[in-house]
């Protein structure tokens, strides 16, 4: 096979939580990376799908023992915490096996382990044959520990979107992500409790799986006495969460450590406005009043401060809908795919 041929088939072994298939999962990079190339009639092998660490691990290894000839690249996700584990006996086997070893870096985390663990991080990427990583956020973190990185975007099909231009906006907010501590689902509610008292109308739409957090949410409404402005539909699949997206002018992002949070890329491709702590990677991805509102972390009433400007001035909530869906287009396949062609064919070509 020659790397250079553009009719090349490319053979990938493709090593991450491939979660998104059974219901109540959020569709992780890994799985919607593995169909994309799939559906380019690449050659694609993939682990795994088993949420418990170690029987993943056990399924990783199987996969790339028993498949060793059927792939030449293997791409391998880096998270950070217990996934370590699992990332160091991968990327040991593809040295073994001489694959070449791609590292895509995820997780807002990330940063933080490395200064708790920097050996360890280091000496895994010393593996990789490339660094990816979704923002400049990771990106600059990687540079910092002295590798070359480069920022290949993350992937949504903007078809599973409707791009509605939003004119002037409502008090019609959502939220979704998973309700964890780290998202901070409390603050989306304490903004609702600061707006109310301008906007009586206002609802709050909170989406996700719950992770052991949602019961402490129901309390904070109750006491906030807002039960009839906060709605909790629970996990949201493709269609209902198109749905939400459609019927909410503002989305609200909370969490206090993030990288590329695809929700917010989704409701950017929705052409809905979004107001985001400026954490992790935001910052490096949304410009404050051009393509997103940014916010201190935890900090409620400066996000309804921002939820409140945009009700009241057409033009930015305007600005922030038309940009927030030209950056998503940054994000589609048509553009990601090329760049992950460049790379397939620079290892290849180094290989051979």
């Amino acid at each position: 096979m020659s790397p250079l041929n553009s009719n090349s088939t490319y053979r990938l072994c493709i090593i991450g939580p491939l979660f998104g298939k059974k219901k109540g999962q959020v569709t992780t990079q890994s799985l919607i990376l593995s169909e994309l190339f799939t559906n380019e009639e690449f050659t694609v092998t993939s682990a795994s799908d088993i949420q418990n660490v170690y029987l993943r691990l056990l399924d990783i290894v199987w996969t790339i023992l028993s498949r060793t000839r059927k792939y030449d690249i293997v791409m391998l996700d880096i998270y950070s915490g217990r996934s370590m584990i699992v990332q160091y006996v991968v990327a040991m086997l593809a040295k073994l096996t001489g694959k070449k070893l791609i590292m895509f870096l995820h997780g807002g985390n990330l940063p933080v382990y490395s200064k708790e663990h920097p050996n360890t991080v280091k000496r895994l990427f010393k593996m990789a044959d490339f660094i990816g990583a979704p923002s400049e956020y990771l990106a600059g973190f990687a540079r910092n520990l002295g590798f070359k990185v480069s920022v290949i975007p993350n992937v949504i099909e903007m078809s599973d979107y409707n791009y509605i231009y939003r004119e002037k906006v409502a008090p019609k907010l959502f939220w979704m992500r998973n309700f964890h501590p780290t998202w901070n689902p409390l603050m989306a509610i304490r903004v609702v409790d600061v707006l109310i008292k301008d906007y009586p109308d206002i609802t709050l739409v909170m989406g996700g799986p719950d992770k052991g957090f949602r019961a402490e949410c129901e309390t904070l409404v109750k006491e906030l006495n807002v039960r009839d402005h906060v709605s909790f539909p629970g996990f949201l699949d493709k269609e209902q969460k198109r749905k939400c997206f459609d019927n909410a002018d503002i989305y609200l992002n909370t969490n206090k450590i993030d990288n590329t949070p695809l929700a917010l890329i989704e409701a950017s491709a929705s052409g809905l406005p979004i107001v985001s702590t400026n954490v992790g990677g935001i910052p490096f991805l949304f410009k404050d009043s051009e393509n997103a509102m940014l916010v201190e972390s935890d900090d409620a009433v400066q996000m309804a401060g921002a939820v409140k400007r945009l009700i009241e001035t057409p033009e930015l909530a305007n600005r922030l809908s038309e940009n927030g869906r030209q950056f998503a287009l940054t994000y589609s396949w048509e553009n990601v795919m090329g760049q992950w062609k460049a790379v397939f064919d620079q290892l290849l070509t180094l290989k051979h």
